[in-house]
C-alpha cells in the first residue's frame, strides 16, 4: 500500500464513525448514512494528494456530506424547514482546494 493509501485508510478508520453519525442526523437512516459517508470519502480520496492541510479534513468531509445529506432528506419527501435549524445554517459548498493547501502543480 502506498503512503497515500495508508494515510487515507488511517483517516477513514479514525473518522468514518463520527461522519456516519453526522450523516444519520441528516437523513435519519443508518443505511443511507453509510452510503453518504462512503460517497463523501470517495470524493475526498480523489483529491487526497492535492491537500496538504490535513488538519481541516473533517470540515472538508462535512461540507461534502451536508449538501448530499440534504438532497437525501428532501428526496425522502421531507421539507427543509423540518431539518434541524443549526444544520440549515451550514455552508453548502466545498471550500476551494487552495484553502486546503492545494496547488495546481500538486499530484
Amino acid at each position: 500500500m502506498s503512503d497515500r493509501d495508508t494515510a487515507f485508510a488511517e483517516y477513514f478508520a479514525a473518522r468514518s464513525g463520527a461522519m456516519r453519525g453526522t450523516a444519520y442526523l441528516l437523513c435519519g437512516d443508518w443505511h443511507r448514512a453509510e452510503d453518504l459517508v462512503q460517497t463523501a470519502f470517495v470524493k475526498l480520496y480523489r483529491v487526497w494528494n492535492r491537500i496538504s492541510r490535513h488538519e481541516v479534513l473533517d470540515s472538508y468531509v462535512r461540507q461534502i456530506l451536508v449538501p448530499d445529506g440534504v438532497v437525501v432528506y428532501v428526496a425522502q419527501g421531507k421539507k427543509l424547514d423540518e431539518l434541524r435549524p443549526e444544520l440549515t445554517k451550514l455552508p453548502f459548498s466545498v471550500p476551494p482546494l487552495a484553502a486546503l493547501g492545494w496547488t495546481s502543480g500538486s499530484t
